[in-house]
């Protein structure tokens, strides 16, 4: 169960729900794929179940940690 985010494609004009699971599916910020940490959820548990490699989840939680900084 995750959150997901509906968007528009301008072509089509169908809304397609995009799945914010994955930080690096297209679309996906880093602002939505945190909605999904929950008390329940933590960080890595999203991590992991996007099965990604050990130098993606390295680089994703330092681009999340800056993000956090900036967004304050």
């Amino acid at each position: 169960m995750g959150v997901t985010t509906e968007k528009t494609p301008k072509k089509e004009g169908v809304k397609v729900k995009l799945d914010t699971k994955n930080p690096f599916n297209k679309g996906v910020s880093y602002e939505a794929f945190l909605k999904n940490v929950t008390k329940t959820v933590t960080l890595d548990d999203l991590l992991k179940k996007a099965d990604l490699t050990t130098d993606q989840i390295k680089w994703v939680k330092l681009e999340i940690e800056q993000f956090k900084k900036n967004k304050k």
